[in-house]
């Protein structure tokens, strides 16, 4: 082998290491895929929830006495099941406790048995979690009261708890 092609094998294996030290030192892996990503349990205070405060004749935060919560956990690697609770406007409140699937590389909640149906997708920006909730025009969002709705909620993954394995409210 000349010279040459020594350099420049070297200079390439040189390169891949480099490209594998730098992803997993900047927060990617290559060998996860998108559930481990996603998967573990969140919390955050319910930003959205309120309710009518009579002595005050107005409506009032309640976020101090309400977490939202979001449990992601790994079935296999197309399939999660996932927990979410969380209370908004006058205390309504969405929950759903199922099974969600990866779909295009995207992991998203069907409401039902067809895909074109109401859909919650689980939207990952690098620092958060964020919920969008697909509701075809003229339906009501499922598993959500009056005042309330999966599509919006995002949660941080510095959040993310160590113990937690239910999202109930209990």
């Amino acid at each position: 082998m000349s010279y040459r092609r020594k350099i420049t094998i070297s200079r390439l294996l040189g390169n891949i290491a480099l490209s594998f030290f730098l992803l997993n030192h900047c927060g990617m892996s290559v060998a996860k895929d998108k559930i481990e990503e996603l998967e573990g349990t969140y919390s955050r205070p319910s930003s959205g929830c309120s309710y009518f405060n009579a002595k005050k004749n107005k409506f009032s935060s309640c976020k101090k006495e309400f977490n939202d919560c979001l449990l992601i956990k790994k079935i296999n690697q197309k399939k999660a099941n996932v927990e979410i609770f969380s209370t908004q406007g006058l205390q309504y409140t969405c929950s759903v406790k199922a099974e969600a699937k990866i779909v295009n590389g995207e992991l998203i909640l069907f409401f039902d048995e067809t895909e074109d149906s109401q859909r919650l997708q689980f939207i990952s920006d690098g620092t958060s979690i964020i919920l969008k909730h697909d509701v075809p025009l003229g339906e009501v969002a499922m598993n959500c009261g009056a005042h309330a709705s999966f599509d919006g909620l995002k949660f941080k993954r510095i959040s993310k708890l160590v113990k937690e394995n239910s999202c109930s409210p209990d």
